[in-house]
Parts: structure tokens; sequence; C-alpha cells
């Protein structure tokens, strides 16, 4: 028997976390597990890792065997990180489409990576037989398909997100698939008549930016033709409420944003959307290397020092350090799973995207079957972080595989580090905290 490699283990003075007496909280960051032990717990364990001196305690034993804290001495967690790895990258039986029916916004923000890409084009439809021909050849064999609408602006084509998510709906029926579906749009044109419209469409999900303050946010993210947009974007939200499935209102900060977040939950609150919409914090970044974005942009290590603050700021506050608890990733995102695509208006086919309108980076084509410029998408699906130095002796690398491959292309290094890397201890120790709050039970590993 040995320990895991992956342990973190943070001091409990007495009455903190629901103890009376001072003891340890323990996180396997290879399993999620946490347990909460006593300090003559902690020091049979400690004993056991340092000096490999037997635990009496056998049902202490038997949770830290549970939690992943202690292992067989032939089992690999290196090799079990890759398998696990691979298995989800190589996986087949679920499909991700993120589709782009437009390639036109009509916003006009000041940082956005596609803003000199966008025109005023529209899925074709030749190329939505392509997409649901994509679909078709692969229905015999999937278990689920998850769609993300795009763009663009992707409700300045709603009849093309009508027409492909009827197809979708009706094969997914047909061949017992799985469907959920979910849009990233900018909220300017969500009128009752349109979220209606998704609701039937299954869309279960939306994401909407806003930028820190109204007047940062009328500055960075004006309409095409010039204007603010702040008040339109929660005004449609507030009259649509009642209709409106799960929204995640992502609060793009920089350095001189960063104390917006209150006035927004204020501004969510005075229009009763507060627990109807939720906000979380993203981090500008400068994509277009422009000079006067690069002393605003937050570091990764900054971005993540304001994490704390943000989530222990909302009514929700427990919930929030739940749904933030740190979780194994099996790959990182669909840029690097085989079965996962981002198609659009013209039917090229990019692993991620960012790379969306960049047709040097488009591995494909559904309008001519050819495979374009897979060298990108090489490097991302063979990447094994368990085999880069500063990846692989990180305690973190299970919770983030080796980060954004996009930030990893761009030569991101620490960038792409996870935000658990910087402050897990706080992350950690409000989720225990929260989960006592909630009526849960103190257990010692799991």
């Amino acid at each position: 028997m040995k320990s895991t490699g992956y342990a973190f283990t943070f001091p409990l003075r007495g009455g903190e976390i629901g103890g009376t007496e001072p003891g340890v909280l323990l996180y396997n960051a290879f399993t999620s597990s946490l347990a909460l032990l006593d300090r003559d717990e902690y020091e049979a364990y400690s004993a056991f890792c340092s000096e490999g001196r037997p635990i009496a305690d056998a049902g202490l034993e038997e949770q830290l065997r549970r939690g992943g804290f202690l292992l067989d001495d032939g089992f690999d967690e290196k090799q079990e990180l890759r398998l696990r790895m691979f298995g989800s990258r190589f996986q087949s039986s679920s499909l991700g489409l993120t589709i782009a029916p437009t390639s036109d916004c009509n916003f006009r923000c000041v940082y956005c990576y596609e803003k000199d890409r966008l025109r005023p084009s529209r899925m074709s439809e030749e190329v939505m037989e392509r997409v649901v021909g994509l679909l078709l050849e692969r229905a015999g064999g999937l278990r689920e398909l998850s769609v993300t609408w795009y763009g663009g602006e992707p409700l300045l084509a709603l009849d093309v997100i009508e027409k492909l998510s009827e197809r979708f709906l009706d094969i997914c029926v047909h061949e017992h698939i799985g469907y959920s579906a979910g849009i990233i749009t900018n909220g300017s044109l969500l009128t009752r008549q349109t979220v209606e419209k998704l609701n039937r469409l299954k869309v279960g999900f939306y994401q909407i930016t806003v930028d820190g303050t109204k007047e940062n946010h009328d500055r960075t993210r004006p309409l095409k033709g010039g204007g603010g947009t702040y008040e339109l974007i929660l005004s449609r939200l507030a009259q649509c409420r009642d209709l409106l499935p799960e929204v995640s209102l992502r609060i793009n900060v920089d350095r001189g944003s960063i104390g917006a977040a209150g006035q927004i939950r204020a501004a969510l609150r005075e229009r009763g959307l507060e627990g109807k919409v939720r906000p979380y914090l993203g981090r500008i970044t400068n994509d277009n290397d422009d000079p006067a974005l690069r002393p605003l942009c937050l570091t990764g290590r900054e971005f993540a020092r304001c994490l704390p603050g943000f989530l222990d700021g909302g009514d929700d506050a427990g919930e929030a350090w739940l749904r933030s608890y740190p979780k194994v990733k099996g790959s990182f995102c669909g840029a690097d799973r085989q079965n996962s695509y981002v198609i659009d208006s013209d039917g090229l086919l990019y692993k991620c995207w960012n790379d969306i309108g960049k047709k040097d980076m488009a591995v494909g084509s559904l309008l001519t079957g050819e495979r374009l410029h897979p060298a990108s998408a090489y490097a991302d699906m063979a990447y094994d972080p368990t085999e880069e130095p500063g990846c692989s002796s990180c305690r973190c690398l299970p919770l983030c595989m080796g980060g954004c491959p996009s930030s990893r292309r761009a030569g991101g290094g620490e960038e792409r580090c996870t935000a658990y890397r910087y402050e897990l201890e706080r992350f950690l120790r409000r989720a225990a905290e929260a989960v006592l709050c909630a009526g849960g039970r103190t257990v010692r590993a799991g």
C-alpha cells in the first residue's frame, strides 16, 4: 500500500469547518475527494506517508482508500491519468457541435478575436444538409448530442437555428439519442417570441456577457452602428424572465472593472433577475495584441485571486462555492476531443471556437469533404501533459490536464494554468463550510 501523489493538506484550528478540535482538511486532486481529519487521524495518515507505519484504525484506512488517499502498490496514478485523458479524448458515444449559423454580429466589441472576420454571411441550405449529414453518419453509435449555437451573433440567423434544431430533434428521437442545446448570445435580440421559440427547440442554456460597469460595457461592447447595449441586454432579460431557462451572465473584467460585480448583482436584483440569471467572472484577454489593452488585462494569477471575493459576494455564496468545487478533468475541452467540432456558416470545420473564421486553421470542409489544415488538431489530440515537465510534476494536473489548448499553442505558459493552482485552499475551505451549512454530514473521505 502507498499514498497518493496528489494530496493537499490544509491545517484547521479548533472550531473551523465544524470541528471542535484542531485537524486537517485533506484533498485528493486525482479523485476530487475531500476528507476532514482530526489531529490523531491525520498523524496516523502522515506517519504512514512518511515512514510507512501501519494505520491501526481499520475504519480510517478504509475511508482513506475510498477517497484514493491510499492506493495499492501496483496502481500507477500517472498512467491512470493518461488512460482517463485518452478515454475522454477519443470516446465516440457523444458528439459535440458548436455551430455558427452566421458570421455577422450586431455588436462591435473592441477586444473581440473575431472582429476582423465578421461578415454578413448565413449558412446555406446546402451547408445545413451537410451538417445534418454529419450527425446521421455518426448517429448509430451515439448516446448524446450536445449543440451550442455560436457566432457572430447566432440570433441574427434564428431561422437557421430553427431548421437545424428541428432536424436534430427528429433524428435524436428516432435514434434514441439524448439531446441538449445552449446558445452563446449577446442578449440584445432576446424578445419573448424568440425565447418561446428557443424553448420549443430545447435550447436549455444561455450564456450572455457584460463588461463590468454600464459605462465600461457601453464603451467596449457597442452596437455595430454605435450606441450602448448594457440597458438593452438587461431589459431584454427582465422582459423574458418568466420564460428563461438557465442563464449564465459572464462578467468580463480587467484591472479597471474588477470591482463592478457588486453593481451588476444590484442591477440584476433591481430587475428581479437574481436567482434566474447566474453571474460569473470572465477574464478579458488581449487576443488581438491591442497595445491599449496590455496594461489592463489581468494575469491568470491576479484573476484567480479575484474569484473568492466574487463568490462570497452573492446571496447564494454557499451554492456558488459548491458549484466551484475543484473536479477532475478527462480532456480539457472540445478542442482536444475527437468527436467535437466547430462549424462556421460556410461549412468549414474547426476544433476551437477561437479559430473560427481563420481559414488556415480549418481542419476540414463539409462541402468538399476535404481535410484541410490538420496540424493544430494533430498537436492538440496528441498532446500529453503527463510528459510535459512543468505539468507532469504539478499536483493540480488532474484538475486542468494541461490547460487551454489555444493558450498553450500561443505560448501561454502559466496563463493556461487553472485558478485552483493559486487559490485551491480557499476554494476547499469554503466548499467544506458550504456542505456543513447546507446540513451535509461530515465524512472522513469522499
